[in-house]
């Protein structure tokens, strides 16, 4: 093994064992906006993180934002509100060195009480 491979090899362990992944349960969306289940992540120690939203209801469309927090109480709106089509429609959002401490996805109806699930990944 050459030096460039090794360099390689430990760059792909360091990618490996410094992201933390996160799975968001299954929450139906009502009237009111509520907080995706399992979505609130500290990203105090990231240097970055990513999420993804799925859209689970095979019929009803869901709209969703990301909220970020400093204290893990008082949230401001870091991505706007967006649709997610029905039937697996897939959102998404990524920031590196991440301003706020917390974040977390909330969901609300768009053509009624649709589902949605998703990930979280963050890198040290």
């Amino acid at each position: 093994m050459n030096v460039l491979s090794k360099n390689v090899s430990a760059q792909q362990a360091r990618t490996i064992r410094d992201a933390q992944v996160y799975t968001m349960g299954a929450q139906t969306a009502t009237a009111s906006y509520v907080d995706l289940a399992d979505s609130i992540v500290d990203a105090g120690n990231s240097s970055s993180i990513a999420m993804v939203v799925l859209s689970t209801h095979a019929t009803l469309t869901i709209k969703y934002k990301v909220m970020g927090s400093i204290d893990g109480v008082t949230y401001v709106e870091v991505q706007a509100e967006a649709t997610l089509a029905a039937v697996s429609g897939v959102g998404f959002y990524s920031t590196s060195n991440p301003p706020y401490r917390y974040y977390k996805v909330q969901v609300i109806d768009g053509s009624g009480h649709g589902t949605a699930s998703g990930s979280i990944i963050t890198k040290d």
